[in-house]
């Protein structure tokens, strides 16, 4: 009798963005800000930026060497997000920010629309990560970049420049780190160690 051994080959997502998969990245990157801009004012001007960040990022970084782990520190942030736009929400963010721009106030149909249709996105995107989807890689480096660590530090510096609680301030601090460990995932070095394993 003849026995043979099946061997179980993996392969690393290491590979850097193809010229198809750039074109696809940055025409989803304009049509993005071109509707956040639409849908929410020149108040997100900096939510734009950071995705033009992240693109840049995106182009220039291989894929992350464990896709598991990227994908279980995106579902993390993703979480974190949720709260952090809870505490948005009942503090009010949608009143107080555009007053500090000298805007009108976002209605809360449009902040709250606005906001779960980017939580949406970003656990689509950790979801299709595990896949090796490129889109999903540069969704979830926006999460990182902008709505983890800047929403950090953009809330807590607001709470110290206004001398008192502004919203979002609470989850921000938690949003930072949520933040840096998704980066570390979709960035890092391939040694390190995995996520533990959800289900």
């Amino acid at each position: 009798m003849i026995e043979f051994e099946v061997l179980e080959v993996k392969i690393p997502m290491t590979t850097l963005p193809l010229p198809r998969q750039r074109w696809l990245a940055v025409a989803f990157t304009v049509l993005a800000v071109l509707v956040n801009f639409l849908w929410m004012g020149p108040g997100v001007i900096l939510l734009n930026v950071g995705l033009g960040v992240a693109l840049l990022i995106w182009i220039s970084a291989s894929a992350p060497a464990d896709p598991g782990r990227a994908s279980f520190w995106g579902r993390v942030a993703v979480g974190v997000q949720a709260l952090h736009f809870g505490e948005e929400t009942w503090g009010g963010f949608y009143r107080q920010f555009p007053a500090l721009l000298d805007q009108s106030a976002w209605s809360l149909s449009r902040f709250a629309s606005f906001n779960l249709a980017w939580l949406a996105a970003f656990l689509a995107a950790a979801l299709a990560i595990r896949r090796g989807n490129p889109l999903a890689r540069l969704i979830l480096l926006f999460l990182g970049l902008v709505g983890g660590v800047a929403n950090g530090v953009f809330h807590t510096g607001l709470a110290l420049q206004q001398g008192r609680y502004f919203p979002g301030a609470i989850t921000a601090p938690v949003a930072f780190v949520a933040g840096v460990l998704l980066l570390r995932a979709l960035l890092g070095s391939s040694r390190s160690r995995p996520a533990p394993e959800t289900a």
